[in-house]
């Protein structure tokens, strides 16, 4: 909350009234103890668990310590897109950021960061895709940006997945942990790098320097340093989308996943 409101996007009032209910909150998550119990006995009664990253599994057994006795498979979601087929000539000077308006997906980071991106790309567009409220349009303007915005507000995936691929840079730049990050690796599957944010799941997406790079979360000068990187590097595209789509390949997942079950019986 205080973070929200230092970024203009809360009144000091609401800061205030919105703490005081998480603290009330906490109070009543104690109260509601023997649920959590309850809770508890239904993990003891479970044979296994699965975690679509290993940022989901350290966090489950940080919380539900008992989870350690149990089978613990970090199996990746598959991901399955099309090939797409883009000649060096369709590239286009676009970052995309495909998130929505989700606040928690950092996208006023992302606007805080283009004021410096500009500076050394003067002609570079920021396509985001959403509906966004007139604070996107407002901030925008505040910040001198707007004729490098561009927003639309839905695109079918294979549309989207196209848009990718003509793109310069996918931008992901959460605030809070990602459990998995299917943008990122449908970004580098056709081939185009990711800048996101080094927070969750999302580390273990990308090869650092390979398919793309990883920012501080919640630091907008770390976000426009490492756009400004990506867009300044000359990528392999063949290479990210060859190295992509061998680790998230849906073949080896289901199998790794039929064995993991195998072994339940």
């Amino acid at each position: 909350n205080q973070y929200l409101a230092n970024w203009g996007l809360l009144s000091t009032t609401r800061m205030a009234v919105y703490q005081s209910l998480d603290f009330i909150k906490g109070s009543l998550d104690f109260l509601r103890w023997p649920i959590r119990e309850k809770y508890r006995e239904i993990i003891e009664n479970t044979d296994a668990f699965i975690a679509v990253s290993k940022a989901v599994k350290e966090l489950n057994l940080v919380h539900l310590p008992e989870l350690s006795s149990k089978p613990f498979e970090i199996i990746y979601n598959p991901v399955i897109v099309s090939d797409v087929h883009v000649s060096e000539e369709m590239i286009n000077d676009v970052i995309v950021y495909a998130s929505g308006n989700n606040i928690l997906k950092g996208y006023h980071i992302l606007l805080h960061a283009m004021r410096e991106v500009v500076k050394y790309f003067p002609r570079v567009k920021l396509l985001m895709i959403g509906k966004f409220d007139n604070y996107l349009m407002f901030t925008a303007k505040r910040y001198g940006i707007s004729k490098n915005l561009v927003i639309c507000r839905y695109l079918k995936h294979q549309d989207l997945l196209k848009l990718f691929a003509k793109s310069r840079l996918v931008v992901l730049p959460s605030i809070i942990p990602d459990a998995f990050g299917r943008v990122v690796v449908e970004a580098n599957m056709v081939g185009t790098p990711v800048v996101a944010s080094n927070i969750g799941g999302i580390p273990e997406m990308i090869q650092e320097g390979v398919t793309g790079f990883l920012a501080k979360p919640n630091n907008p000068s770390d976000l426009a340093e490492k756009i400004v990187k990506a867009l300044s590097k000359s990528w392999n595209k063949a290479s990210i989308k060859e190295l992509t789509r061998k680790k998230f390949d849906q073949h080896r997942i289901v199998k790794k996943l039929l064995t993991f079950f195998s072994r339940m019986k």
